[in-house]
This record gives structure tokens, sequence and C-alpha cells, in this order.
């Protein structure tokens, strides 16, 4: 236990470094004479982004690809997908050399990550699995019974089983006579000088959050101890915040032990996940940026005025496997069936209401079966795409005069 304790300690610190503006350490441009850069000034390109270097693992040249969004002519359709071979570009920060005439490389480059969409009946043996569970690390034992699942897949589905239960288990638990039984429970482990982590323990048995049951035992303290103050929600959360304002010195390391043995509950973890929903929106960011795709992200839509905004809505739209996207939009998380119905819901339709069919990146996998409003507009992936077609306005046919026959000039 204190092995994980000591990997949550880390892990937090890190992650909470991270949101406080640590990711130039890797992210940031190298200096220009770190590179051959002959990319032409943003006045030529109006409608795209400056190229520039997105990882310090690329050493090689760059000269500057947005011109191909304009110069290939042919039939007259709107849409293209490839630009002439002559000027792809090796795009992978892990690619060190150009590469010409090898359209292969553009699905290779840009899978990220290996397929993790999953069948519904196979989803069902993974909570089926974690039901029957042996007590301990659930997410170890998931590794170890599906190995052909990515670890973060099972993580994150484990992670939404559990948000379930609480949800479920929340008002039964919380009941006053449920909860001052707990209380007196947690108290008598105490007086009889049970060792630390009492409190994992009895959440364990519970199959409960550690940090939700650590917050009812910590409000039933305060009302027991505390009997003539009124006990509000925001005084709770700012002694879960910092729990060395506990003056009961026991139940203060037992609160800590519960924030740092919880994922999906608490301070440290809901710093995690914002921390983590801030990579794949970079990630994603990066990706459009390499391709010169011009965008406005969530914060340049709300100046706006809009009250529903995407994580990006492209200025150009682009097409994948012969579908329009307007919008993308990142969830580092899994598509399980009630979380994408609510997303749905809350999110998604709303999106397409003002924007038109967009595309939704579950970066941890999804249940293939719910991937079904495709030609309705709303499109599914676990990866950025591939196969982007881009638009070529030059392509678009002009409207011609007849000079014998018109008056006025066109």
């Amino acid at each position: 236990m204190a092995d994980r304790i000591y990997k949550r300690v880390v892990t937090y610190i890190s992650t909470t470094h991270l949101i406080t503006g640590a990711f130039h350490h890797w992210r940031s441009t190298p200096p220009l004479e770190h590179h051959h850069w002959t990319t032409p000034p943003l006045e030529e390109h109006p409608t795209t982004r400056p190229l520039r270097s997105t990882s310090p693992l690329e050493e090689h040249s760059t000269t500057g690809a947005p011109h191909h969004w304009s110069t290939t002519t042919g039939p007259l359709h709107h849409w293209r997908s490839t630009p002439p071979l002559d000027h792809w570009r090796s795009t992978s920060p892990l690619e060190r050399h150009s590469t010409t005439g090898a359209p292969h490389h553009w699905s290779t480059s840009y899978r990220l990550y290996p397929n993790l969409k999953m069948k519904f009946q196979q989803y069902e043996e993974v909570i089926q699995f974690i039901n029957t569970k042996p007590k301990g690390n659930v997410v170890a034992a998931l590794v170890q019974r599906f190995p052909g699942i990515k670890a973060k897949t099972l993580g994150s589905i484990w992670a939404q089983d559990m948000q379930r239960k609480v949800k479920k288990n929340f008002h039964r638990i919380n009941v006053p006579e449920r909860a001052s039984e707990i209380y007196r429970n947690y108290v008598s482990c105490v007086e009889a000088g049970d060792p630390p982590g009492i409190l994992v323990k009895m959440a364990v048995a519970m199959d409960y959050s550690s940090s939700m049951l650590a917050k009812l035992i910590l409000e039933q303290y305060l009302h027991a101890n505390c009997p003539d103050i009124s006990v509000s929600k925001s005084q709770v959360n700012r002694l879960l915040r910092d729990t060395t304002k506990i003056e009961d010195r026991d139940l203060s390391i037992e609160v800590y032990l519960c924030l740092l043995d919880d994922d999906v509950y608490g301070p440290f973890a809901d710093s995690i996940k914002h921390s983590v929903g801030h990579e794949y929106e970079f990630l994603l960011r990066r990706e459009l940026e390499k391709l010169n795709i011009s965008y406005k992200n969530e914060d340049d839509l709300r100046l706006r005025g809009y009250d529903k905004t995407p994580d990006i809505k492209l200025d150009i739209p682009i097409a994948v496997d012969g579908k329009v996207v307007n919008w993308i939009e990142s969830k580092a998380s899994f598509g399980d069936e009630e979380s994408h119905r609510t997303y749905l819901k809350d999110q998604f339709w709303s999106y397409w209401n003002r924007f038109g069919p967009g595309l939704v990146i579950y970066w941890f996998g999804f249940i293939e079966e719910l991937d079904e409003h495709r030609d309705k507009g709303i499109m599914l992936r676990d990866s950025f795409p591939s196969n982007i077609v881009f638009m070529d306005p030059l392509s678009i046919a002009q409207p011609t005069c007849d000079t014998k026959t018109t008056v006025e000039p066109c």
C-alpha cells in the first residue's frame, strides 16, 4: 500500500505541475537555429496557421506545406484527398527524414494508438469481471484478465463503473442512520488501535469510493464535535483540499490516505483528470496545426457569444470517411453507453444544431455499436483521423460571362 501511495503522490505532483504551465518544457518550439526553417510568411497563406516545429524530435527541415492547399488543379470537385506526390512530407515527429512519393505514410504517421474500440459483448465481459472481482487492485486484475485491451481503456471503464456505483448507493449510504452507524464503526476501530488505513479498508469492503466515504466520515465528525455550528459543503471541501486543517490527528491521516487511494473522486483525482483532459486537447491541436488546419478553440467561440462550444471549430471543413466534419470534440475517456447518451443530449446534438456535422474522439476507446449516428452527422473515432480530405476552393467552378449577350460586366 505504501508503494501505491508513493506513486499517487508522485503522479499528483507531476500532473499539478503540468497544470500550472510546465507543458512548455517538452512542448516548446526549439530555437530557430536548431532547424532549417523555410516557412513562407503568414501573409502568403491567410487561411492557414503558420507552419512551425511541433516536436523536439524533428530534425529535418520544414518547408512550408501550406501551399499544397491551393496548387492542385484537376476535375471540378470540392474535395480532394492528398497533395501531389512531390509535396508529400513526413508529418510524424518520430520520422527524421522527408517522405516523398509515399502516400502510405499518411496512415501510419497519424495512428497514435492501436485500435481501442470494442464490441458491446466484450464490454459486458469486462463489466462482469469488475462486479465479480477479488478485492484489491482492480485495474491490475483487469489487465491480467484482458491482455489484448490497453490498460488506460480498462482503467477508464472501471472508473465509470465506480461512478455509477457511487451514484446508485450514495443516498442509501448517506441517510442519517446509516451514516451514523458507519461513523461509529470507524471510531470503534480507532479506539481499538487499528493501524492507519481504516477508511480505505472500509471502502474496499463496501465497494465504495474511499474519498466519498472519507467525506461522509468528516461530515459526521463535524456534526458530533461542533453541534452548534452548521456544517456547510464549502467547509467540508476546504478540509478535504487541505487535510492538515482537520484537528483530529487520526482522522486527518485517514482522510489523506483515502484521497491518495481514490482514482475517481477527490481533489487529487480531479486534478489528474483535469490534466489528462488538457493533454489530449493539446494533442488534438498539435495534430491540426501540423496539417495547417485553421480552427477556433472553446475560448475563441465563447468570445463570439456561443453558449455551446466544442473543443475545436474548424474554419474550413474537412472530410473524414466520406463525411463532412465542421467541429471536433476531444474526450479523454472511454465511450460507454450511459456516458455517450448523456454527451449526445447535453453536448453533441447542440453542436450539430449550431455548426453542422462533426467528429468525436474517445481517446480511450468506445463501444462500436454506439457509432450509429454517422449518417446524421456525428462520427466517433478513437484516434486522430488518418484519411483526411481537404477542401480546395480553387477547384470550385467560377461563373463565366458571355460577352456577346451580357450588357453589364461580370
